[in-house]
């Protein structure tokens, strides 16, 4: 993609005019927002024009009483999240590389990291957007309050869909206070262990927000003591202080005493490495694994002896890292995962790295409805073009 033409809008009505403009004459338009992630997906598959929304950085509403914010697409995630700590609150979907990473972006890329077990995703927080359509149009649906939102909620379908529905131009979220106290606990199990432990901490009286797991190379690349032979486990709580020091104390009881609180510095730490994980950072190849919760740990026996693991273990999503690979690593993740009914995307495949495996995985049953609303949505195949798996 950096071999196409950029334009660059000043603000939202620029971007309506030059997107209108690009696709009266049918060149086909590219969003780009920090260029985080543009490794995702399929390459382009027409010339086209890339749109920078980095411009579009305004705040345009944000009633703090209420808990909602509106802002445009091209806010850096590191300014959205200082302004927001500014009245103590916080959205709780974790952006790699907040300091680039805009919020269209990460919204049409659909990331999320180790709170997505106890927070969610994007589509758990937001209730208005507004996007440019094939014609240079605003659209726009739900709202600023959240319970006034009325209508369909196309904010879901536009996340996640790397703009191939629209250009997302600005977003209304609701908001959460930030808890007054977390700890973050890790310790290293033994490899045979790690399906005993993650059933104790899915029946555990605690409440995590997070809950992730490492082979050795992904633990020691997060800063955790791990040997050849053993797994890291790291569990997140947030809430009241109380409650904070009492789920610490009863899942170390629970565990017998394994579990070891992380001092606040090298928590941080940690975090930060796991929001960018060290199987996709790092690696020249990387897959993302979504699977059932209860087949996690069948998968880590099965393909964590190579590469870089990392799970999002209660949430059922896996990333896997390597220098390098063949095709045929690709096919066998899939094999192992496909009985529970899980998928391999290739979040990373160089272009000198031959037989690159299908990016989007196995067809699912949705794809031809997702084929349908594209053609509806973008008759003429000009919003990012090939790009997703449904055109």
């Amino acid at each position: 993609m950096d071999n196409l033409p950029i334009e660059t809008p000043l603000d939202s009505s620029d971007l309506g005019r030059i997107v209108g403009n690009l696709t009266r004459a049918g060149r086909a338009v590219y969003p780009v927002g920090g260029a985080t992630g543009l490794d995702y997906g399929h390459s382009p598959t027409k010339p086209g024009v890339r749109i920078d929304l980095t411009r579009l950085d305004r705040v345009i509403d944000y009633p703090f009483d209420d808990m909602t914010i509106t802002v445009e697409a091209g806010m850096r995630w590191a300014n959205l999240t200082a302004i927001l700590a500014e009245h103590g609150q916080r959205l709780p979907v974790d952006v790699p590389h907040p300091d680039r990473a805009t919020v269209g972006g990460a919204i049409a890329v659909d990331v999320s990291g180790p709170r997505r077990l106890g927070r969610g995703t994007f589509r758990d927080w937001i209730i208005g957007i507004t996007v440019v359509n094939d014609r240079g149009e605003f659209c726009s649906a739900g709202g600023r309050v959240v319970k006034n939102v009325a209508g369909y909620d196309l904010g879901k379908l536009y996340t996640g869909s790397l703009g191939s529905f629209g250009f997302i131009s600005r977003v209304t979220f609701k908001l959460q206070p930030i808890p007054p106290a977390q700890a973050w606990m890790a310790w290293p199990v033994p490899e045979q262990d790690v399906a005993k432990t993650l059933d104790v901490i899915h029946s555990s009286a605690t409440r995590p927000v997070a809950v992730d797991l490492l082979n050795a190379r992904g633990a020691r690349a997060t800063g955790l003591d791990c040997a050849d032979g053993e797994a890291a486990i790291a569990v997140l709580f947030e809430d009241s202080i109380a409650a904070v020091d009492w789920q610490a104390e009863q899942v170390t009881r629970e565990l017998a005493g394994a579990p070891r609180r992380l001092a606040p510095e090298r928590a941080r730490a940690m975090e930060a490495r796991l929001v960018s994980s060290p199987a996709v950072e790092g690696c020249d190849v990387s897959l993302l694994v979504t699977t059932r919760p209860s087949a996690v740990a069948e998968c880590f026996a099965r393909t964590a002896g190579d590469g870089v693991w990392h799970a999002q273990a209660m949430s059922g999503i896996v990333r896997i890292g390597r220098s390098a690979a063949p095709a045929e690593w690709a096919t066998h993740v899939a094999n192992v995962v496909g009985p529970a009914g899980g998928n391999v995307v290739v979040r990373r495949w160089p272009a000198n790295v031959p037989d690159r495996p299908a990016v989007w995985g196995r067809p699912t049953g949705g794809l031809a409805m997702m084929q349908a609303v594209k053609a509806q949505f973008d008759p003429r195949g000009l919003l990012n073009p090939g790009r997703t798996a449904y055109g």
